[in-house]
């Protein structure tokens, strides 16, 4: 739900000639994170343990407030 609602946003505030590299930006974090987020787990699971999982939550969420 969240990708529609943004590229509706895009193409309300962003102007007509920098709307293409807007929205590139705004896919490039939903064609990633199915990728990466598998792997990342994959290899906390793997190689550290399964408890980072919840806590690589911790610095993301203090990097983003």
């Amino acid at each position: 739900m969240v990708a529609p609602i943004g590229i509706a946003n895009v193409f309300m505030v962003a102007p007509p000639d920098k709307r293409g590299s807007v929205m590139g930006i705004l896919e490039i974090p939903m064609l990633l994170a199915p990728i990466l987020g598998p792997l990342l787990s994959g290899w906390l699971i793997e190689y550290i343990n399964w408890h980072w999982i919840f806590f690589i939550n911790v610095p993301v969420s203090i990097l983003v407030s």
